[in-house]
């Protein structure tokens, strides 16, 4: 398939985009191998840069006998990967304690070596296990010695091609008030939708007119698949 994909592509997302296809050509071809973990293994991944909202639908996710795989995004840490708990689910997220390792840090602290999202998604789920690091195998082989986890969920992954995966659900932003799919910059052209089980239409509000969006979104991600909306809603500090 073409890298680029008409008029909405931009100049500044093609070498992303054509890094991007050899990447993935390398794992098709075999040049490079894949790993199965030997469980359920989903990815919640996203075509655009940032803002699609993949990490909260990740946690939403995440039920008992899960395990979340996370890059620890502007991680300070020099470990390769690290093994997260949090057994604390009293006072404000970043003050409950998280076991990094064997070792308890405030989340707050946490954050300095497994990086700020890792660190406050640990904090909202209390009892849930998080692998972070960049070698998702490796996380999660950490994990599998002190957890029996039933599936692997991981974030941010649909162009990690390393790790085989039973389900690939795809975030999209929708800008305004209409629901219109987000002019953003994308990681990968649209025919990269042909890879997903399913589309997840993500809005900044509750939408009035759904059935149309929906259709909106089929025709220009150009996608006949399973389909679903949801909207953000803000947290309490």
């Amino acid at each position: 398939p073409a890298v680029i994909d008409g008029p909405q592509a931009r100049i500044v997302d093609w070498p992303y985009r054509a890094g991007a296809a050899l990447h993935r050509g390398a794992f098709l071809s075999g040049l490079l191998p894949r790993t199965s973990l030997d469980r359920f293994t989903v990815s919640v991944g996203s075509l655009h840069f940032g803002g699609a909202g993949k990490t909260p639908l990740t946690l939403d996710l995440a039920g008992p006998g899960s395990a979340l795989l996370m890059k620890g995004y502007r991680a300070m840490g020099a470990r390769s990967s690290a093994s997260v708990l949090c057994d604390d689910d009293q006072g404000p997220p970043w003050r409950r304690r998280l076991i990094i390792d064997g070792r308890a840090h405030t989340a707050q602290q946490g954050s300095a070596l497994i990086g700020d999202e890792a660190a406050m998604a640990a904090a909202q789920r209390p009892g849930l296990w998080v692998g972070v690091g960049a070698d998702r195998v490796l996380s999660a082989k950490g994990l599998l010695k002190q957890q029996d986890v039933e599936r692997f969920i991981l974030d941010d992954a649909f162009s990690h091609h390393r790790l085989h995966r039973d389900l690939d659900l795809l975030a999209v932003p929708l800008d305004g008030p209409d629901g219109g799919v987000s002019a953003g910059l994308r990681r990968e052209g649209t025919h990269a939708v042909r890879r997903a089980r399913a589309l997840i239409g993500v809005s900044d509000n509750i939408l009035d007119e759904q059935v149309l969006v929906l259709s909106e979104l089929r025709r220009v991600m150009r996608y006949d698949g399973p389909v679903w909306l949801c909207h953000k809603t803000p947290a309490s500090l």
